[in-house]
């Protein structure tokens, strides 16, 4: 990725499972519930975008957020 940094992550394991957890960004919403995804390396994909989760302040930190409930 040469120009933004990356703001979302790759969540799904049955496609591409060797990038699961990987950041990437996002390029381009299309029809039918499709995104084009680049990840840091550079690889593009068309994918659904129920495969990529936005990144949360909490994740890039590193911390693990709690749900808060006894």
């Amino acid at each position: 990725m040469s120009r933004t940094q990356a703001t979302h992550s790759w969540r799904w394991r049955k496609w591409l499972p060797e990038r699961y957890g990987q950041s990437c960004r996002v390029l381009a919403n299309g029809r039918l519930n499709s995104a084009l995804v680049e990840f840091e390396d550079g690889h593009r994909v068309i994918t659904s975008r129920y495969a990529v989760r936005k990144i949360t302040p909490n994740e890039t930190s590193g911390e693990k957020q709690e749900c808060g409930f006894s």
